[in-house]
C-alpha cells in the first residue's frame, strides 16, 4: 500500500543515496509494511482502559502514517482522544 512520503523526505533520501524517487518510495513502503505491534507494550493501554483510566494520545507522526496504522492496529482504541 503506497501512502506517499512527503516530497522533501524523498528528495533528501535521493540526494544522500543513489536511489531514485520510486526506489525510495518502495523502501519506505516496505518499512511501513514491516511494522508490527509489540504485544507487551500495546496491552498496557488496554489494561489501563479496563481500569477506567482516562487515556489520551498526543503524537507528532504524519497523519498518513497514523491513518495507515489505525487501519492495521487496534490498540489506539483504548484512548479517549487522539491528537495528531
Amino acid at each position: 500500500m503506497t501512502i506517499g512520503a512527503p516530497p522533501d523526505l524523498i528528495a533528501r533520501v535521493c540526494h544522500r543515496t543513489s536511489l531514485s524517487a520510486p526506489e525510495v518510495q518502495h523502501v519506505l513502503d516496505a518499512i511501513r509494511e514491516s511494522l508490527t505491534q509489540v504485544f507487551e507494550t500495546v496491552g498496557v493501554p488496554q489494561e489501563l482502559r479496563a481500569r477506567a483510566a482516562p487515556l489520551y494520545c498526543l503524537s507528532n507522526m504524519l497523519v498518513s502514517k497514523f491513518m495507515y496504522e489505525r487501519e492495521r492496529f487496534t490498540f489506539r482504541d483504548a484512548f479517549r482522544g487522539i491528537v495528531i
